[in-house]
């Protein structure tokens, strides 16, 4: 179960990076 919870957290915290990632590039573009 703890191993689960693990993934499940370095899934989400890859998916949360993923998600902010194109976000700060895009505000450079527009900053830029």
């Amino acid at each position: 179960m703890v191993m689960r919870d693990k993934k499940n957290q370095m899934f989400i915290a890859l998916v949360l990076r993923l998600l902010t990632t194109p976000w700060f590039l895009s505000q450079e573009e527009v900053r830029v």
